[in-house]
């Protein structure tokens, strides 16, 4: 910008040469953002589907999250359609149901705390997918004003260009007077941008010093490491979750197979596949609904019992809020 300030004016037959060579390479540059643009509106439109498509499948899930929820406070406040089904009864006529029109064989299906759990966790997998596709879209778009502006001017100097190489032979050239604007002007966008970026830094410095002052407070409160009592409390658990397992008669895995998870304290299985390889297990999938009141009845048990022994948040007693108690084998163990 400084050699055109300097530079001084030229006739129109002068710059010609420079001004064909300036016309042909911006032509050329029209061509590559033009295929770039539609690339980066495919791009966008493929995006804006996928998010569409995210947020149809939420809707959804919320639907069946909330059946579910609708279906468990159903089982809460004591329903018993299901029984009458089992028990060949019609719960609409109540009249016998012959054998034809029942399932010849029986389907284990999830329970509905796992079929919530597992809408829930969909919901969550969705969103964040959802953000995702949403974040990438706004980069897009970003590439895409970025490109457009730059076609923009790319198509104005085209214009100064010809406007240039039409004026007369003799006449002063403007086209270097019309370069230092559009340089200037550009300069002046680029000055407000930085000063713009700047103060984002320096908020970003204000957040990176609260978090810098945050993190020894949170490596204080909860670290990943157990104490030797947390240790024992853990293995204690386990092994009174196993013992009631074997009490209540659990037949869905060997109750030494079952184990509890170090990070979120629920039970999980360690079997052996066909293979003889060890694979880690997810219950709720694999246990019968006789089994699912064994291992929940066992679980709690198991807390009381530590609960008893070492020194716990733990209220100290069971409750249960099911309007049939469960018939279990024997609670002292």
């Amino acid at each position: 910008m400084d050699e055109l300030e300097g530079a001084e004016l030229q006739s129109t037959e002068d710059v010609v040469p420079a001004l064909q060579l300036e016309l042909a390479g911006a032509q050329n540059d029209i061509v590559n953002l033009e295929a770039r643009v539609d690339e980066l509106r495919r791009d966008m439109a493929i995006v804006r589907s996928e998010v569409h498509g995210f947020q149809n499948r939420i809707v959804a899930l919320r639907t069946d999250l909330a059946r579910n929820q609708d279906a468990q406070k159903l089982e809460r406040f004591g329903s018993r359609l299901g029984r009458v089904v089992s028990d060949h009864t019609c719960p609409t006529c109540h009249q016998e149901l012959s054998a034809e029109l029942l399932p010849v064989a029986e389907v284990k299906g999830m329970a509905v705390e796992e079929n919530i759990r597992f809408i829930r966790s969909q919901i969550d997998l969705y969103r964040a997918s959802s953000s995702a596709s949403e974040a990438e879209s706004n980069n897009l778009r970003l590439m895409y004003d970025s490109i457009v502006l730059e076609l923009s001017e790319k198509l104005t100097r085209i214009r100064q260009l010809g406007e240039a190489l039409r004026r007369p032979s003799g006449a002063t050239a403007r086209s270097s007077i019309e370069q230092l604007v559009r340089l200037q002007a550009r300069l002046k966008r680029f000055e407000s941008m930085r000063a713009e970026a700047d103060g984002m830094i320096d908020r970003f410095s204000a957040i990176a010093d609260a978090l810098d002052q945050l993190r020894p407070q949170l490596e204080a409160v909860k670290s990943d490491d157990f104490s030797e009592i947390d240790i024992g409390k853990i293995d204690y658990f386990e092994t009174r979750l196993q013992e009631r397992l074997v009490n209540f008669s659990f037949k869905t895995f060997r109750a030494s197979e079952i184990h509890i998870s170090r990070e979120d304290f629920r039970p999980f299985g360690i079997i052996r596949d066909k293979s003889g390889e060890y694979v880690s297990r997810e219950l709720g999938f694999e246990m019968s609904a006789s089994d699912a009141i064994r291992m929940k009845w066992s679980y709690y048990l198991a807390l009381l019992d530590v609960a008893q022994k070492f020194t716990t948040n733990h209220p100290g007693f069971v409750v249960s809020v099911t309007n049939t108690p469960p018939s279990l084998v024997s609670l002292e163990a």
